[in-house]
């Protein structure tokens, strides 16, 4: 039976040997003809392939040509130049194909794309904040160490942590030497065209501003310093007790003889700070430090959390709150809520006695009382 088949096979041959031989003998025995024809061929087959199954190209191609390609390189530079016998050649060789069956490649993949990502998403979020009104040197980072950390947010996850770091530049129109905001467990989106995040929420967030005491000075008209851990002002260099009642900054203590009164400084409202702050004196700012669990509106617009609107987010470059109330001048205010001046009773302070509380208007243009 096997020799039936046999001969049957050889008839045939003999029939396509004796119909194609003129045709083919050129291509049999001419090299460069032969040549020609297969690689037209190759890209013939190959176009028609593309076009009809792209995806099993893709998933074959390396399999069936670059495979048989791999081994001939081994074989003709590796082989038998007699290198697979040094040791110092044949080691790296079986250690990358021992990483590559263990998944090294795919690991060696998803680490340069979290690496690039990483990079991409601090331009992008430093880029949001300057765009906001934001000024200084802009730090953004994600920590996570080798842990992916952006891959998983392209797919919703959301970041475990971002941290923003804002050095000698203006938040909000207030100068500040340096001002760190740490997010996290955020939810929200990471696009994977521009990279930018916008936040639905936040688990938390630590906010440290230090206020350098020239700004403050700025605000007051009385030069300010520390000295010996403390607040001094005036050349006299007078005892200033600091302490936050509200949204403002109250500096009171000795230094009142300079004006008459204690002084707020509207530093520490919602806008710039989620939360009621503890303020301390360093070396040389005031610092300013709390965590709480929502976005302070100064990092809401740019980030994208509650973008639509809300009545405590206040123009780029304005210090105060829209609910905030400035007093300009003994029994006057203005209010950014109503450009309208109107006429307020002096605060009070308590528990203790009534003395009338002089309230700075941050650096920014005031508007004048009626005549």
């Amino acid at each position: 039976m096997l020799a039936i088949a046999l001969s049957r096979a050889d008839a045939l041959r003999g029939a396509l040997l004796r119909g194609f031989g003129p045709w083919a003998r050129p291509l049999l025995v001419r090299r460069e003809v032969r040549a020609a024809w297969w690689g037209a061929a190759l890209v013939c087959v190959s176009l028609a392939a593309t076009a009809v199954v792209p995806m099993w190209l893709l998933a074959l191609g390396p399999i069936v040509w670059g495979v048989p390609h791999v081994l001939s390189d081994v074989r003709y530079l590796v082989v038998r130049a007699g290198d697979h016998r040094r040791v110092a050649v044949a080691a790296p060789m079986v250690l990358g194909l021992v990483a590559s069956a263990l998944g090294g490649g795919l690991r060696a993949a998803v680490a340069g794309a979290e690496n690039h990502g990483r990079r991409r998403l601090r331009d992008a979020v430093a880029e949001q904040l300057r765009s906001s009104g934001i000024t200084g040197t802009i730090d953004v980072s994600v920590p996570g160490g080798p842990v992916p950390v952006v891959l998983p947010a392209l797919f919703g996850r959301g970041l475990s942590e971002l941290e923003i770091r804002i050095r000698d530049g203006q938040v909000a129109g207030l100068p500040v030497a340096r001002a760190d905001y740490v997010l996290t467990d955020l939810q929200g989106d990471v696009s994977l065209r521009t990279g930018q995040v916008h936040v639905r929420s936040i688990g938390g967030g630590d906010v440290r501003i230090e206020v350098a005491p020239s700004a403050l000075a700025d605000s007051i008209g009385t030069e300010l310093v520390i000295r010996d851990g403390r607040l001094r002002a005036g050349p006299d260099e007078l005892l200033v007790d600091t302490e936050v009642v509200g949204d403002a900054l109250v500096l009171s203590g000795p230094a009142e003889s300079l004006w008459g009164a204690p002084i707020e400084v509207p530093i520490a409202d919602g806008y710039l700070l989620p939360c009621t702050p503890e303020v301390s004196i360093r070396r040389s700012v005031v610092v300013l430090s709390c965590r709480g669990s929502k976005l302070p509106g100064v990092l809401r617009a740019p980030l994208g959390i509650d973008s639509r609107g809300g009545s405590d987010v206040a123009p780029v470059g304005s210090l105060v709150p829209p609910a905030s109330t400035v007093v300009a001048g003994p029994g006057t205010a203005t209010t950014t809520e109503d450009p309208v001046t109107t006429t307020i009773a002096p605060t009070t302070i308590a528990p203790t006695e009534t003395v009338p509380v002089v309230t700075v208007a941050p650096p920014v243009e005031p508007v004048p009382a009626p005549g």
